[in-house]
């Protein structure tokens, strides 16, 4: 079984449409062609980013590292992102 898991994430690079990603590959059928390979496929929601980002209090910015962009907000995602990957 292939577990589809969107993690639509924008804050770490400087481009703009990264976290349009998962839904662009869904459209483009990937679904479709990873069950046409015969696997069975179970698509899962998108995570929120956004509500991990409002979950991050203001004292830990005041830490964030200033050569490394969002590196709370991408640090906090992947942890999420891991901990569902591995539920």
């Amino acid at each position: 079984t292939a577990s589809i898991i969107g993690a639509p994430m924008t804050y770490g690079q400087p481009f703009v449409g990264t976290d349009d990603g998962p839904s662009r590959l869904r459209e483009a059928g990937l679904l479709t062609s990873l069950s046409s390979l015969g696997w069975r496929v179970q698509d899962n929601p998108d995570l929120d980013f956004e509500s991990i980002a409002q979950s991050i209090s203001s004292e830990l910015y005041a830490t964030e590292r200033s050569d490394a962009k969002n590196s709370l907000l991408v640090g906090h995602g992947c942890r999420h992102l891991a901990d569902v990957v591995e539920a």
